[in-house]
């Protein structure tokens, strides 16, 4: 979890919380969705960034890499941070690499 930027997005609540019941809790909600939302984001980009490096090193273990990667676009697809072409169009873009 980090830390630095739940905090920050709790300033926030602190300075600008909304005056209705249903809009704070909506806030609250908002806020531990886009945690998540960043969090499931940089797992994605971890994932596509070390699949970069061990491809411009060694192609065999780049090839053990890519169900993880595609793993990840999966996720990122069902989880609607990615749009369902976005993904596709990765997944099509790695596999023309490797091949």
């Amino acid at each position: 979890m980090n830390f630095h930027k739940f905090s920050l997005l709790i300033g926030f609540l602190e300075k600008y919380m909304p005056n209705k019941k249903s809009a704070r809790k909506k806030l609250k909600v908002d806020i531990r969705r886009t945690h998540i939302n960043s969090i499931r984001r940089g797992r994605l980009k971890k994932a596509i960034k070390n699949f970069e490096e061990t491809f411009k090193k060694d192609l065999e273990n780049a090839k053990n890499l890519i169900s993880n990667v595609i793993k990840q676009i999966d996720l990122s697809v069902k989880n609607r941070i990615l749009n369902k072409n976005k993904g596709n169009r990765m997944k099509s873009k790695i596999m023309k690499k490797v091949k």
